[in-house]
């Protein structure tokens, strides 16, 4: 944990130099109904196939939708992976005999800035005749059942789930969660597969312990850098007692019995992260249930912050407090983005800048444009939605409108003293900077990656 409190004060350094800084966000819509498909003729968005939208550091949106000659349901041809130039991937509901078509879905995506979009899918196999789950990178297949697990004993994918969702750095390397299994098909185990190596499986034991044993991997995500650093979170049983923590290389950098850092006389309970929860320079956001006062809370924290937000702190701008957190996203300039549901019956995304200011991005029952209400937001479910360039979204309106949006952090800078000085002051500095996150009209083209 203290590598990674170490770390985390890199991106202060190296982002924001001697300046910091604070974020509102432009909105913009990516796809709506009715919209054209990019390069494809003749054919509109219909539908939002599993709410997929995400984006790349540089601002590159990638969504799916199914699309046809038509506008309702049933005028639908095919669904695809699209960025603002065109197709990535098509699949079609009826493929052609003897083809390997993608057919069923498009499950979580992740992109990259170099141009990798990764994704995971059902596809019919030619050759076999079978009809698999794997995992894509563009047109290509790279992960699929039967693949030998690198790193391993001759140990094979067993399982792929449709759900499964792929990190991605900017090296090209994926993490992902698969069911491995022998040589023979026996003792199968639930593993972590990250930077072409098995990072860790069901039944090994924990560095540093003698009996502590992997009983399960969290929320089947683990989180990979561009360094090539994993987090993930696991459960495990030590003397017969069950547990969970939070591991950062293989490491148990804090498990449940831990005091939580800035409270006292409170532990943790259990803790869980998200694919996108370790940055480049090594700093963690997770969710944590915790004892506090005998009683359990949850909360989101970060390994340079400690705890940010809490269940009964109050919505920005309303009478509201929160009553779910969802485990929280983080990306290089330390920013922290989460969705969670409060006390008014609200969902919303919600952001916190570098400042540690608290900002709605968008929420159920408030005003987004033109006095359009929001009626629902979702995320795209083990797809980034935080990326260095912005936020990605789903959301309806009041006016019948509903689709992909996209909000691009627009953050300006304040000069700081020179170096020597900036240590001193840092704390206070990000406790006075405080920009409101305002909301500006819907323009387009949708968003694309900067040239």
């Amino acid at each position: 944990m203290k590598r990674l409190l170490l770390a985390a004060l890199l991106p202060a350094l190296l982002f924001g130099g001697l300046s910091a800084w604070s974020a509102p966000v432009t909105f913009s819509p990516v796809a709506l109904p009715g919209d054209p498909v990019p390069g494809i003729d003749d054919v509109t968005v219909i539908d939002f196939f599993g709410f997929t939208v995400t984006s790349s550091n540089s601002g590159r949106v990638v969504y799916a939708v199914t699309f046809g000659p038509g506008d309702t349901i049933s005028d639908t041809i095919g669904i695809g992976l699209f960025d603002a130039s065109g197709p990535i991937s098509l699949g079609l509901f009826e493929p052609p005999e003897g083809t390997s078509e993608i057919i069923g879905r498009y499950g979580p995506t992740a992109v990259n800035d170099r141009g990798d979009v990764v994704f995971t899918a059902i596809f019919d196999d030619a050759l076999t005749g079978e009809r698999e789950t794997g995992i894509f990178n563009g047109s290509d297949l790279v992960v699929r059942v039967g693949d030998v697990v690198p790193g391993s004993d001759g140990a094979q994918i067993h399982s792929l789930s449709s759900a499964t969702a792929a990190s991605l750095n900017e090296a090209g390397d994926l993490g992902f969660a698969a069911r491995i299994s022998g040589p023979d098909g026996d003792q199968q185990r639930l593993a972590f597969i990250a930077g072409g190596r098995l990072v860790v499986a069901t039944g090994d034991v924990i560095p540093g312990t003698e009996d502590a044993e992997i009983t399960g991997l969290g929320l089947g995500l683990i989180a990979l850098n561009d360094r090539g650093d994993t987090a993930y979170a696991a459960e495990f049983v030590e003397n017969g007692e069950s547990g969970s923590g939070l591991f950062a290389n293989g490491a148990l950098v804090a498990r449940t019995g831990d005091a939580v850092p800035g409270l006292d006389d409170a532990e943790f309970a259990s803790l869980v992260v998200g694919a996108n929860a370790l940055n480049d320079f090594g700093e963690l956001a997770y969710r944590a249930v915790f004892r506090d006062d005998s009683t359990l809370d949850v909360g989101l924290f970060t390994s340079s912050a400690g705890l940010v937000v809490r269940l009964g702190d109050k919505v920005p701008d309303t009478d509201a407090v929160f009553t779910f957190l969802q485990p929280p996203e983080i990306n290089n300039y330390g920013e922290v983005a989460f969705f969670a549901l409060d006390s008014e019956g609200g969902r919303g995304l919600y952001f916190i800048d570098a400042a540690g200011v608290l900002n709605t991005i968008v929420r159920t029952g408030e005003l987004f444009d033109d006095g359009q209400m929001v009626l629902f937001v979702n995320e795209s479910p083990g797809s980034r939605y935080l990326s260095d360039w912005g936020l990605t979204f789903f959301m309806s309106l009041s006016d019948g409108t509903q689709g992909f949006f996209a909000a691009e952090i627009q953050r300006t800078q304040h000069a700081v003293p020179e170096p020597a000085a900036w240590v001193l002051i840092w704390i206070g500095l990000l406790g006075m900077l405080a920009v409101r996150t305002r909301r500006i009209r819907l323009r387009r083209p949708p968003p694309s990656a900067p040239t």
